[in-house]
């Protein structure tokens, strides 16, 4: 991934990109909290509830994007 050119806007493939780069990191580390943690803290479970509903949040709203985007595109991309 190249590095993030601030003088020019970042395009919607781009952002997507850092952020797979990013929620992969947030993976391993909940992977290694669940695996090794062994105090009573409850900041990373209450982080991991944070996660999965801002995920659920995204899901929702990029389906709905998502389809708005098929249909503007539906008569560029549709086979005659």
């Amino acid at each position: 991934m190249p590095l993030i050119n601030y003088s020019e806007p970042m395009s919607f493939a781009d952002a997507v990109e850092a952020t797979a780069i990013i929620l992969q990191r947030c993976l391993v580390k909940l992977r290694d909290e669940a695996a090794f943690r062994d105090d009573s803290d409850p900041a990373p479970l209450n982080a991991a509830h944070f996660l999965i509903d801002m995920l659920e949040d995204a899901l929702a709203e990029s389906e709905a994007l998502s389809t708005a985007l098929e249909r503007r595109l539906s008569p560029f991309t549709s086979s005659s």
